[in-house]
């Protein structure tokens, strides 16, 4: 008895050890439109199963992830008002949606996204210290700075970087990244399946819509 009572407590520590080791951004703007180019969509389940695998090869363990969705808010909600499906499935994968309404300029809209994700890598530099590698999902050269500062910041920061090989900015391959990631090269690993087989997100979605 006493002995399974040490390794659920040795389980947990190792849970609280792992806590968001690893911080997942996306870009949602920028991922839409790698699924636009590629002619896909991400099996979101399937995708995290791979960075799963991939940070387990390089840890020999499995961290935990903060898995954060950056997109504008008029494409969170319908015109009711409501969150569209594919968010409701990010929440329900434990995904923090941030999300902020585009500012009209010219008559156009202008997302701020950019700068919010840039202050999330800064600020994991200098205050969330636990944080051993940042996962950004991305090709715009924008990022190019904030990564180069939070490296400056914090040395011991490692960051990944997740695009599509027709997107990738020129800027963000001259950084000295740990580790380049094209989507291209995975995509029937992570390819959202329509019709049957139902894909892993449809099952989701039917549980819980029951």
């Amino acid at each position: 008895m006493f002995e399974k009572i040490l390794d659920v407590f040795e389980k947990s520590l190792e849970k609280i050890k792992n806590i968001e080791e690893v911080k997942l951004v996306i870009d949602g703007d920028n991922l839409f439109g790698i699924q636009r180019q590629l002619k896909f969509k991400v099996d979101f389940i399937k995708f995290q199963e791979l960075l799963e695998r991939m940070i387990k090869e390089k840890t020999k363990k499995t961290p935990g992830i903060q898995k954060l969705f950056f997109v504008p808010t008029e494409k969170v909600y319908d015109e009711q008002n409501n969150p569209k499906p594919f968010f409701i499935l990010l929440g329900y994968l434990e995904y923090k949606i941030i999300h902020r309404l585009s500012k009209i300029h010219n008559g156009k809209r202008q997302s701020t996204m950019d700068s919010l994700i840039m202050t999330e890598i800064i600020r994991t530099a200098i205050f969330d210290k636990h944080c051993k590698l940042i996962i950004l999902v991305s090709g715009d050269q924008d990022f190019a700075d904030a990564i180069e500062l939070a490296k400056e910041i914090n040395s011991k920061l490692k960051v990944w970087v997740i695009a599509s090989k027709i997107n990738m900015a020129q800027r963000l391959r001259e950084l000295d990244l740990e580790r380049i990631i094209y989507i291209d090269d995975h995509i029937e690993e992570i390819r959202l399946k329509k019709g049957p087989p139902v894909s892993s997100e449809e099952k989701l979605l039917k549980k819980l819509k029951q």
